[in-house]
């Protein structure tokens, strides 16, 4: 808590396969013409918290993500690889509360979600406060399949 991160090349914060993550009185800022500074991306984790934090970036200010699979993710398949199968990178159980977005695309569920988003929960947020913010998206890529 009570850091700041300025102008990631890439997304900022970005918790992969973890579990209870606790995330909050963080700043963020990237400047609003990088593309894919997203701010926070819980990728695969399970038991999210992220809450009071501060997020201005050039893409999703928060993006829940759950593994890639299918034609363009490294030849990992969908069915045949055991990790998927086992539900490795499920993404579960994540709470966004109480953050203020500035410039950026909001909250996005996805792209990559190929292991599965279950249990979010997304309340009192403030989006859009310099007046270039999104609410909230739901992402999926198409050609992964």
């Amino acid at each position: 808590s009570h850091l700041t991160f300025r102008d990631s090349p890439f997304w900022c914060l970005h918790p992969v396969l973890s579990q209870n993550i606790w995330i909050h009185e963080v700043t963020i800022r990237a400047r609003t013409y990088a593309p894919n500074s997203d701010g926070i991306d819980p990728d695969s984790c399970q038991n999210v918290l992220l809450e009071y934090n501060d997020v201005g970036c050039g893409d999703d200010n928060i993006a829940v993500k759950s593994g890639r699979c299918g034609s363009k993710s490294d030849h990992l398949s969908c069915v045949e690889d055991s990790r998927f199968v086992r539900g490795d990178f499920v993404t579960n159980n994540v709470t966004i509360r109480h953050n203020i977005f500035r410039n950026g695309m909001g909250i996005a569920i996805g792209s990559e979600s190929s292991g599965s988003i279950r249990n979010i929960h997304v309340h009192d947020n403030q989006v859009g406060v310099c007046e270039s913010g999104h609410g909230c998206v739901e992402k999926s890529n198409r050609d992964y399949f």
